[in-house]
């Protein structure tokens, strides 16, 4: 009796594990085509991107644009690239005058505004 009892809770953590990395692959996936677009609509490439945004923040690296644009991408040792720091996050929303919850696909508003909370 108790076999089958681990063996649902393990099917039920099986369930949710699944259901997780298919949140996080699809926030990842959402990440990267935001990422990509305000880039596209502001006709930044990865070059004059780094300079304006190594100007305003002070850091960053060809490397570090490299990755944010393959969020969720496989890489040569099988590990998933994952999202970059909070940090880096509210500093990318920031220059794009977006929301973070716009970058990761938590909302479709660009940014936030009490009055379409409210709504």
């Amino acid at each position: 009796m108790k076999t089958n009892s681990v063996n649902d809770v393990n099917n039920k953590i099986r369930r949710i594990e699944y259901i997780m990395n298919d949140i996080e692959h699809d926030k990842a996936q959402c990440w990267c085509n935001r990422l990509h677009k305000l880039m596209k609509e502001k006709n930044y490439t990865q070059k004059s991107f780094l300079k304006e945004y190594k100007e305003k923040y002070g850091g960053g690296t060809q490397a570090n644009i490299s990755r944010w644009l393959r969020v969720g991408s496989k890489i040569e040792n099988g590990k998933t690239i994952g999202f970059p720091s909070y940090e880096t996050m509210s500093n990318l929303a920031d220059f794009f005058g977006v929301s973070v919850g716009y970058l990761i696909g938590e909302t479709d508003y660009e940014s936030f505004e009490m009055e379409k909370v409210c709504e």
